[in-house]
């Protein structure tokens, strides 16, 4: 609702228009105008991608699916210009992925990884060791989807995700201490 901000995404719109008359009409649209020319457009847009996250697709192929879905609707002719110079005002596919990357993935990633301590853990209390591999039933890198990293360290273990976005990460190793 920032004025300069949708006046700055109202001059993209008209710059995506085809014809003199599409440029006027947008430019004669008030900021209400506007948002509410977008809003429908996008609420089913917004939709989809609650689709993509429901289903049973690993990680990575709903990032590629919800990517996919911003570029067909930036790239289809169909698609209202000012839903376009929102889209792309705002970076819909940087949001995206850096959202969906990071809180999302990396959030499951930490909380998996703590799942699996837990269970390291249990398998120490009752052996009194500590498990040369993680056991198999653990859940798995959200990353990969595959098992996580593990290793016994000389404080206790540690536990990482396999998948290059996490190991980008300051926080890449979940490192757990354990009792002498």
């Amino acid at each position: 609702t920032d004025p300069d901000r949708l006046r700055g995404f109202k001059n993209v719109a008209v710059m995506m228009a085809k014809g003199e008359q599409a440029e006027e009409s947008i430019r004669n649209l008030t900021d209400e105008q506007f948002l509410s020319r977008a809003r429908e457009e996008l609420a089913r847009f917004i939709d989809s991608i609650f689709r993509i996250l429901d289903s049973e697709a690993t990680h990575e192929q709903k990032l590629t699916q919800m990517k996919g879905l911003v570029d067909e609707k930036m790239e289809d002719g169909a698609t209202d210009p000012v839903v376009k110079a929102i889209m792309s005002g705002i970076n819909m596919k940087g949001q995206i992925d850096s959202l969906y990357t990071g809180q999302i993935i990396g959030h499951e990633a930490c909380i998996n990884g703590t799942k699996a301590a837990v269970e390291v853990y249990l398998v120490l209390a009752k052996t009194g060791r500590l498990p040369e591999k993680l056991p198999d039933y653990l859940p798995k890198d959200p990353f990969t989807g595959r098992d996580f990293g593990y290793e016994i360290t000389d404080e206790g273990f540690a536990i990482r995700c396999r998948g290059e976005e996490f190991l980008t990460r300051k926080k890449s190793l979940l490192e757990f201490k354990v009792r002498k």
